[in-house]
């Protein structure tokens, strides 16, 4: 599993908070901090950002991919899309050409599809979050998937829509 900046996860049972519920929220934020740090730090070292790599992924399986399809897939608004694909066209890295009668529609293609896409994780590995949970358990992640969707709940109950 490549490397999360461990320092970063490890902590001290004395700096935790002795609050369960404080506690809990603390180690989630370490772990988001962890894996931002590491998305950071590869977006150094290839030149593109997670969303990037996986839209540039997405087009490679699937050559012709719309931009509303591709956000679908990557779970973005289109528009966030659309100007996430701007400066990968500018770069060289995609075309997107222009479809059918309706002249806004462009399919995504990449420009050198032999060319091989800079890997998002090291070594070819996964991204380091899903696949820390997946070794895991299967009754411990059902019980995680369960209780963290009751956290989403209360939260959503907590938070003002909008």
């Amino acid at each position: 599993m490549p490397a999360l900046a461990p320092d970063a996860i490890r902590f001290s049972s004395s700096t935790a908070p002795e609050d369960p519920a404080e506690r809990l929220a603390w180690r989630l934020q370490l772990l988001l901090n962890a894996t931002r740090r590491h998305a950071r730090r590869r977006e150094r070292e290839t030149g593109l950002g997670l969303p990037q790599l996986r839209a540039l992924q997405c087009v490679q399986a699937r050559p012709g991919l719309g931009v509303n399809e591709l956000a679908r897939e990557l779970g973005l608004h289109q528009s966030t899309v659309s100007n996430m694909l701007r400066p990968l066209t500018m770069q060289g890295w995609l075309e997107a050409r222009r479809t059918g009668s309706d002249r806004r529609a462009v399919a995504l293609y990449l420009c050198e599809p032999e060319k091989p896409l800079p890997a998002p994780w090291p070594q070819g590995g996964s991204e380091p979050l899903p696949e820390a949970l997946a070794s895991l358990d299967e009754a411990l992640l059902r019980r995680l998937d369960a209780d963290l969707a009751r956290v989403q709940a209360a939260l959503l109950e907590l938070l003002p829509e909008g």
